[in-house]
């Protein structure tokens, strides 16, 4: 079930909860932002889509062959459900979660200089 296993991945790193206890994780253990979980999963997307072939389709259950699935696990409903779920989280106790619809023209325009 490779959907639920990513989803356990990113949980693993960057959720406040311990994925065993459910209990918060002691200030010692560090927790990274939701910026982190974008790119967890932008990197086992392409890793699923490029490197094993599975493109860009989100993940469902292949209609001929059922009991079997096609596409990229990672564009899964369980997969985006739980990074909404983080999002909402991550913004409910206070980190400033950008994207790249954040970006207003003149950081682009400084960065298209930039480079």
């Amino acid at each position: 079930d490779y959907p639920k296993w990513i989803a356990l991945w990113i949980m693993d790193k960057c959720d406040e909860n311990d994925i065993c206890t459910g209990k918060p994780k002691p200030l010692t253990v560090p927790c990274a932002t939701y910026n982190n979980a974008q790119k967890m999963r932008a990197a086992i997307s392409h890793k699923f889509g490029r490197d094993h072939g599975l493109g860009t389709q989100p993940w469902m259950e292949n209609p001929a062959y059922p009991g079997r699935f096609i596409g990229n696990p990672s564009l899964s409903v369980v997969v985006s459900q739980y990074m909404i779920s983080l999002w909402r989280r991550k913004v409910h106790a206070g980190e400033t979660v950008t994207s790249a619809h954040a970006i207003d023209e003149p950081t682009l325009k400084a960065l298209w200089v930039f480079n």
